[in-house]
């Protein structure tokens, strides 16, 4: 077979391998635009003091409206997946900046128990989620380190909205009611990557928004990411 009978394709994919593995450094993120998409574990920073507040509250909402709590039991979810769509400038190997759209997920409070109106028992139960998304702009340091890996660190702002949606069901009716918040604050990051071509890397990445809920709860991710530079 003659060389020349080599589809192109195939022949690009052969020089690009062989480019990666005799040097790896050439698999390295280049400068140039680039899409990213992540997906991953977020968490909201409660402590038992939350869940506490938010036990009184559902007690004083059904009081409230005449009915006595006779039992009952809650959970608080500070977990929740999360994901994130960017687009980016890489100006060389050390530094790019990058607009996302991310969403936190939310943090899921349940309460279930059994309230008396003074003749009769009913089953009730209480959700209270909120959760944090929206725009952000961050700039990015890029340390290549080790041919085809490499870690960074960005800072910047994320233009969240805080989504709360509270609902009630008593026996068989239910009601819902939601607000939401808008708000900015300071969010942070950092990662290590792993170029396995010239323009495509992943990336295991962690990132914080201080004060992303409700303006005084910080929330976290651990994400993996799937990147490709044009």
């Amino acid at each position: 077979m003659k060389h020349s009978n080599l589809p192109r394709a195939l022949v690009k994919g052969v020089v690009a391998a062989l480019a990666c593995g005799a040097t790896g450094i050439a698999c390295a993120a280049t400068p140039g635009f680039y899409l990213s998409g992540s997906i991953g574990q977020s968490s909201a920073d409660l402590d038992s003091s939350y869940q506490e507040t938010l036990d009184e509250a559902t007690v004083s909402a059904w009081e409230s409206v005449g009915f006595d709590v006779l039992d009952g039991d809650s959970d608080l979810d500070k977990s929740d997946m999360g994901f994130e769509l960017a687009v980016g400038y890489q100006f060389s190997q050390y530094f790019a900046v990058e607009a996302a759209y991310v969403d936190f997920g939310d943090s899921t409070y349940t309460a279930e128990g059994i309230l008396s109106d003074g003749e009769q028992e009913l089953d009730a139960s209480t959700t209270v989620k909120a959760g944090v998304s929206g725009p952000a702009l961050s700039l990015i340091g890029i340390w290549p380190f080790a041919d085809r890996f490499a870690l960074d660190a960005r800072a910047g702002a994320l233009f969240g909205k805080t989504k709360m949606t509270v609902g009630a069901t008593l026996d068989t009716v239910s009601e819902s009611q939601s607000e939401s918040d808008s708000s900015t604050s300071l969010m942070f990051g950092a990662g290590i990557s792993w170029s396995f071509s010239q323009a495509a890397s992943v990336r295991l990445g962690y990132a914080l928004a201080q004060d992303g809920v409700l303006d005084e709860v910080d929330v976290s991710r651990m994400s993996l990411s799937l990147r490709y530079t044009f």
